[in-house]
């Protein structure tokens, strides 16, 4: 029995059962270094403890006479201490794997616990270690990745035979040239090609188009976008801040390197990609592999406001806003030379913590006092507010004339725009959220949570009470290419959906 004793120690007792009274008796203890969160390991005469952070002790067991029932053989730990569940697998000869921060090997020695130097099935582990025959199965992610891998390894050897990926994060879906596949780009560097005329088939992927190299010791998630001209690509922050565009056939086109990580989410606009970095907006992607001057922002008291918001307003325009609430309108310039030029700073008199959204002309922005407040997007001038009845969770989202903002984490308020933000409904969220913007067709809006639940409003934005499930939670979605509306399910699974949401 293993309990802790402190942050820095954990006891393990051997128990003695009396099998006349029924009564467990101490008859051993030993401290071990770290707390034990995960279940111990006997085989045989070997007792295997992990404890943190990726600690693994070893003792040997006796029920002689005379004899301590437990021994201490020694112990050891990784290199680094990034704690993680472990998940532990003995075998012959004194060795045990540690599935943990990768798949690591050790071995128990006469008075020592050896760790060895190979390693494979990198990433975080989620399962425990299956065994089939002489190769051991492994499920894992890395720290930085939504994406599941499932990877069969030697455990002699510590030699990856294959991994497949058996959970995507698809971070960017644009429609491939012609029209006729969806191009989808994952955060661990691949892309694929589905073809639409197979999205009613069940089916998977098992072959990619192309790749590109994630940087050594990413410490930053990998998160996507589609230009206006329709590339999909990657972008990335430390160590190496990156975008990775692709050909809208599906190949990897071109890495752009950044000269800062991000602060915020880009935006695209008809020329490139615009990063929020430190300091400066910089654009990125135009054609021909060209470059343009960025945008270099003010400083205050010595020190650069970071940035809290980027927004598109238009195809060549820009809204940043920075930490002090200052709304920075820029524009891009082709001539005398490419440039990121400004147009405007204004000191916004609310603030805000979720990032505005254009549409229509208009600029939205949710404020923390629990205001919806609508301005026109060239002059920022206010002409309408509403009550929110709380602090909003999300930034607002938009489709046709609607506006919806999520309120607390629990419940979507819907707005029309004509007519000065008249509210329409209240839809519940039920402790979730609201998956991506809602999408236009031709009778309404469709709405997604990200539990999976779809709903259908009317053009004001009423719920006609038409729903239905997924059966599953989705990363993003619904969103129409070609004929075709999908939404991308949490597996990385994407499902074409009828927009009267018939099955």
């Amino acid at each position: 029995m293993c309990d802790n004793q402190n942050a820095a120690k954990a006891r393990v007792q051997a128990l003695q059962l009396d099998e006349q009274s029924g009564q467990l008796t101490a008859v051993s203890e030993n401290l071990v270094d770290g707390q034990v969160q995960d279940p111990l390991l006997l085989r045989g005469y070997e007792l295997f403890v992990p404890s943190t952070p990726q600690r693994v002790t070893a003792f040997r067991v006796s029920d002689e006479p005379g004899q301590p029932p437990l021994s201490l053989v020694g112990s050891n730990q990784l290199e680094e201490g990034l704690q993680t569940r472990m998940f532990l697998m003995a075998g012959p000869g004194g060795q045990v794997w540690l599935a943990g921060r990768d798949l690591r090997k050790f071995r128990t020695l006469a008075n020592a616990v050896e760790l060895d130097s190979g390693l494979t099935a990198e990433g975080i582990h989620t399962q425990p270690i299956r065994l089939l025959e002489d190769s051991a199965f492994l499920t894992t992610r890395t720290a930085v990745s939504d994406s599941t891998f499932f990877t069969r390894a030697d455990r002699e050897q510590m030699q990856g035979i294959w991994r497949t990926a058996i959970g995507s994060r698809i971070v960017a879906l644009a429609p491939s040239a012609g029209g006729e596949s969806l191009l989808a780009i994952t955060d661990y560097g691949e892309s694929y090609r589905a073809p639409f005329a197979d999205m009613q088939k069940p089916g998977f992927l098992v072959e990619s188009v192309s790749r590109f190299r994630l940087p050594d010791k990413l410490a930053s998630t990998i998160d996507g976008l589609v230009l206006n001209d329709g590339r999909p690509a990657a972008w990335a922050g430390l160590p190496e801040p990156s975008m990775w565009t692709f050909t809208t056939t599906g190949q990897l086109e071109q890495r752009w390197v950044l000269p800062g990580a991000p602060q915020v989410p880009p935006v695209t606009i008809n020329a490139g990609a615009v990063f929020a970095l430190p300091g400066r907006l910089h654009i990125t992607g135009l054609s021909g592999g060209r470059t343009a001057e960025d945008y270099l922002s003010a400083q205050t008291q010595d020190k650069q406001q970071p940035w809290k918001a980027l927004v598109a307003l238009s195809e060549t325009q820009i809204l940043a806003v920075t930490a002090a609430n200052e709304f920075v309108r820029v524009e891009y310039r082709d001539t005398p030379r490419p440039q990121l030029a400004e147009l405007s700073v204004t000191k916004f008199p609310h603030t805000i913590e979720v990032s505005p959204t254009a549409a229509n002309g208009y600029l939205f922005a949710a404020t923390t006092d629990g205001k919806l407040l609508m301005m026109q997007g060239g002059s920022l001038e206010i002409l309408a507010e509403a009550p929110l009845g709380g602090a909003p969770s999300a930034a607002p989202r938009s489709a046709g004339d609607v506006v919806i903002v999520e309120v607390a984490g629990q419940a979507a308020k819907v707005f029309r725009m004509q007519g000065g933000l008249m509210q329409t409904a209240e839809l519940p969220l039920d402790g979730f959220a609201l998956a991506g913007n809602p999408l236009v067709v031709d009778d309404g809006l469709l709405v997604a949570r990200t539990d999976g639940m779809l709903a259908k409003l009317d053009k004001a934005g009423v719920p006609t009470g038409v729903s239905m499930s997924l059966g599953q939670a989705v990363q993003s979605g619904p969103a129409r290419f070609g004929n075709q509306i999908v939404i991308t399910g949490m597996d990385g699974s994407i499902y074409a959906v009828d927009p009267a949401l018939r099955r």
